[in-house]
């Protein structure tokens, strides 16, 4: 085998690993305690996603976050309904949001803290706003056949906390994969 066939082969492995365990990852916080309502859950399942986006390429995310939420739904969420195709439409948007928001220090760039933290706002507003709210309460309002304004209500509190929460952790976590990658 010659250096660059053993060389590709090494990154294939590494990013088979990484994608395992991301998924192993995404799946385990799916069932952390999280502040629960009937509408709305408030959770630390946003942090492997994260930590997926920010070192994995776009179509790994994309499988990834597809893969996770279908897993956790037979494995924590059957007795609360059929499957939603819907919130797995809403996973995989926030993974390719957050993707994008990490692109930078993905691959390799320096760390700018104005400049990652902007991006953070911005993904962060964008998944509240597009995953959070239209999204998945589209996908409840059909799966429950309730009305979608009383059900975005409630929704819009726990959307405005993880706007707040996500900027901080994700400014943390684009430094860490900046750092290693540089290191």
């Amino acid at each position: 085998m010659d250096t660059e066939t053993s060389s590709t082969t090494a990154d294939n492995a590494k990013k088979l690993a990484q994608t395992v365990l991301a998924i192993a990852c995404n799946v385990a916080f799916s069932i952390l305690p999280a502040i629960k309502t009937p509408i709305a859950r408030i959770g630390f399942g946003f942090i492997p996603v994260m930590f997926t986006a920010a070192i994995l390429p776009l179509p790994l995310v994309i499988l990834v976050m597809a893969v996770q939420d279908v897993i956790s739904y037979f494995l924590f969420n059957m007795a609360s309904g059929p499957f939603n195709p819907g919130i797995t439409l809403s996973a995989v948007a926030a993974g390719v949001i957050w993707s994008f928001a990490f692109s930078d220090v993905r691959k390799g760039g320096a760390f700018d803290l104005k400049k990652v933290t902007l991006r953070m706002v911005i993904a962060s507003a964008a998944v509240a706003i597009v995953c959070n709210l239209l999204i998945n309460t589209t996908a409840l309002s059909i799966q429950l056949g309730k009305a979608w304004i009383p059900l975005l209500l409630p929704r819009i509190w726990s959307s405005v906390v993880l706007f707040v929460i996500h900027i901080p952790v994700g400014v943390a976590i684009a430094k860490l994969v900046a750092k290693r990658n540089n290191a």
